[in-house]
């Protein structure tokens, strides 16, 4: 058998499995693989702000580079927030432009109470804050990563569970609880009724009525329960329990003062005039 390289004849020996190629025919055959084979350069995406520009306003002092590395400008944006996929809260975030080697970025300027609220370990990181900043250094935990959709208005933190506080699922920071909004509250339900006898007889008429007036002022809540029942033989008024009673946070615990009833979780309930302290276990972790 013969092959043909580069116009000379090579002889090749099946039968004594032997290839005789010239140092040159392979040096050649080499550089001509080479030479076809395809080139692939990248560029990074660019966005041109001329696609903008219309007649009255010129677009050339439109800067599009934050789009380009899958940012956002600069600025003050309402966003969910999700950590590790979790939602958390809804809160208005301001990002800061950040200078680095691969160009200028926005970063959300989060406060150490705002990553406390997260559940985030910020002691475990002396760096996440500089003296005098007060935003946090998000590159100062390693594997934490975050991105933004203003489509879905929403930003995504990827921590790693290292960096997190061991607390029970569905945990709410203290920071978080609030006393609510002062308000006024009225409950109330009006029954009748009238025995009318099918003879001869007199017709009896009854009413009942039920309110639980309330209200709420700061901290403190002001509940009652009365009863007004009337027929035809008599009224009556009857205040079935009035207290006031307020959350008290560094005990866990819950403060009431007046006429109420006391917990029927293992005894039964009695009523009392009075002082009660008692644990509130919504206050509790876990």
């Amino acid at each position: 058998m013969i092959m043909v390289c580069q116009g000379r004849n090579i002889p090749l020996s099946f039968s004594s499995v032997e290839l005789l190629f010239s140092t040159k025919s392979i040096c050649v055959a080499i550089i001509l693989c080479l030479s076809t084979l395809p080139s692939r350069a990248e560029a990074g995406e660019y966005f041109n702000p001329n696609l903008l520009e219309v007649a009255e306003s010129p677009a050339a002092s439109v800067d599009l580079s934050y789009f380009s590395q899958d940012g956002i400008p600069p600025g003050t944006y309402h966003l969910d927030v999700y950590i590790n996929d979790k939602y958390v809260s809804s809160d208005s975030l301001t990002f800061q432009e950040i200078s680095h080697d691969a160009g200028a970025t926005a970063s959300p300027c989060l406060s150490a109470e705002y990553l406390n609220s997260w559940l985030i370990n910020t002691t475990a990181y002396p760096q996440l804050f500089e003296a005098g900043e007060t935003c946090a250094r998000l590159s100062a935990i390693p594997g934490m990563t975050f991105s933004v959709s203003l489509a879905q208005q929403r930003i995504d933190f990827t921590v790693p569970q290292a960096a997190m506080l061991n607390r029970p699922r569905d945990y709410i920071p203290e920071s978080q609880w609030q006393q609510g909004i002062n308000a006024g509250l009225l409950n109330y339900s009006v029954t009748g009724q009238r025995n009318a006898p099918r003879h001869n007889g007199a017709t009896i008429d009854s009413q009942f009525v039920s309110l639980q007036p309330g209200l709420n002022l700061g901290p403190w809540r002001l509940r009652n329960y009365s009863t007004y029942s009337h027929s035809d033989n008599n009224s009556r008024w009857e205040s079935v329990y009035s207290y006031l009673a307020r959350d008290i946070h560094t005990l866990r615990s819950q403060l009431v003062v007046g006429n109420t009833y006391t917990s029927s979780g293992i005894f039964d309930s009695l009523s009392f005039t009075g002082l009660q302290l008692s644990s509130d276990k919504e206050m509790l972790a876990g």
